[in-house]
């Protein structure tokens, strides 16, 4: 072989070891970044039954479904469609609310850890490993520093009865406009809670539509906290309607979370304004193209 084509050939290898080293590379930044994506049923309209809830979010491309505490309520032929609805289409339950109970009242603190011990069966049925609890109201002439007392109690004891089973509870604030009396407004306060009650399994809930309407400046929040973070969920303000339709700019949140490389559940938690699976499987879409950087 002439010393021409040898030097040629070897240029050639170089360029396509180079490639695929790139392509890897490139392969593997997506795989790294791609979101967890899941959606709350109970905003496809509580007329429909669990599983074809599940249904919907299975035809959008989603990967998770969550829950309210009506699963309790069910009954076994609504379980057992329910189930055999997350086998066929290959979905997971990633959250489930598992009480209403208040986390502010000293007196009702035995009541919380029994709703929150009884969902425990459920979860690991669903294979579930994340709860959602929020504070409740407030209660009349209670200070600021005895509620957080409580509070921190109150998380301490959810954990002692969870932490066995792996399973993550999930504070969620919740804004005064959608609840005038609640104990819980902002993720603030939340993450103070959290680092104060320092368990590993207690962590905050991020939803964006609360944070927005309760206080606004919800990127810079992020910042230093993101570890705190178990889930976020995702709706418009102010109708709580699809990205896109009302003042947060998704997008650059989207790119944000890339950027930070948030790799936990994000959770539509909005009405669809049209068809369900278009508008739903249109904002998986932006999410995952705010990660992966186009």
């Amino acid at each position: 072989m002439k010393r021409r084509d040898f030097n040629r050939l070897g240029a050639l290898a170089a360029l396509s070891q180079g490639s695929l080293v790139r392509h890897m590379s490139a392969q593997t930044v997506t795989t790294v970044n791609k979101p967890k994506l899941s959606i709350m049923l109970w905003t496809l309209g509580r007329q429909l039954s669990a599983d074809a809830q599940v249904e919907i979010a299975a035809k959008a491309g989603y990967a998770g479904v969550e829950l309210l505490g009506d699963y309790k309520t069910w009954k076994p032929e609504q379980l057992a469609a329910f189930k055999a609805k997350l086998k066929s289409t290959g979905m997971v339950v990633d959250s489930m609310v598992s009480g209403s109970n208040s986390l502010v009242n000293p007196d009702r603190m035995s009541a919380l850890v029994d709703a929150v011990t009884a969902s425990i069966p459920f979860a690991k049925d669903f294979g579930c490993s994340q709860f959602i609890l929020t504070a409740g109201p407030s209660l009349a002439g209670q200070a600021p520093d005895a509620k957080r007392k409580v509070i921190v109690e109150a998380l301490q004891r959810v954990s002692d009865a969870t932490a066995k089973d792996n399973i993550e509870v999930l504070l969620e604030p919740i804004d005064l406009l959608e609840r005038k009396d609640s104990a819980v407004t902002s993720v603030v306060e939340g993450f103070e809670i959290v680092r104060e009650v320092a368990r590993p399994n207690i962590k905050v809930l991020y939803d964006f539509y609360h944070e927005q309407r309760g206080a606004g400046n919800v990127l810079q929040k992020l910042d230093g906290n993101l570890d705190l973070v178990g889930l976020m969920h995702i709706a418009d303000v102010p109708k709580r309607t699809e990205p896109g339709t009302g003042e947060v700019n998704y997008i650059n949140i989207y790119k944000r979370l890339a950027e930070m490389k948030y790799n936990r559940w994000i959770a539509m938690e909005f009405y669809p304004t049209g068809d369900a699976v278009s508008i739903l499987k249109t904002a998986r879409v932006e999410v995952e193209k705010a990660f992966a950087g186009s």
